[in-house]
């Protein structure tokens, strides 16, 4: 009995390390390119995105730096409100922040609002992205904290 476990031992682990393997250099270089949004809209800051395409792999590995990705400079960016009003965010013009694909607002600081909904329209290489968020209430400001010693 004891050699009958054995030998089922050893059977379930060569099928188990056996299994249907794919490359997985075939299942990455299938996917292409992709675009990466990403974005901070606050009350009280200034309001920016920014847009950087991926690149297949294995050149992602290789050719780039942690998060250095080449920047979409040829994307229309826009935030708009539920009550109708539209920001049309620019291409920086600092020559590093184009490059890196950051769009800011221009002309003035974007005056968000606590509680209204917001939509980030992006219109890249004819694709659209859009992206709905409310912005949250603030928690409320710490006045007084302790710290006891529980025993």
């Amino acid at each position: 009995m004891k050699v009958f476990v054995q030998n089922m031992a050893w059977l379930f682990i060569f099928l188990a390390c056996n299994g249907c393997i794919e490359k997985a250099d075939d299942i990455f270089s299938k996917q292409g390119t992709r675009i990466c949004i990403e974005g901070v809209i606050s009350t009280n800051q200034r309001t920016y995105v920014r847009v950087t395409q991926s690149a297949p792999y294995p050149h992602n590995a290789i050719n780039y730096e942690k998060g250095k990705y080449p920047g979409v400079q040829n994307a229309s960016v826009s935030i708009s409100d539920d009550a109708g009003n539209i920001d049309v965010l620019t291409l920086s013009t600092d020559e590093y922040l184009a490059k890196s694909g950051y769009y800011i607002n221009t002309t003035h600081y974007t005056k968000l609002t606590v509680g209204t909904a917001y939509t980030l329209k992006v219109v890249c290489n004819g694709q659209t992205y859009e992206a709905k968020e409310v912005m949250p209430v603030a928690p409320p400001a710490i006045d007084k904290w302790s710290l006891q010693h529980a025993k």
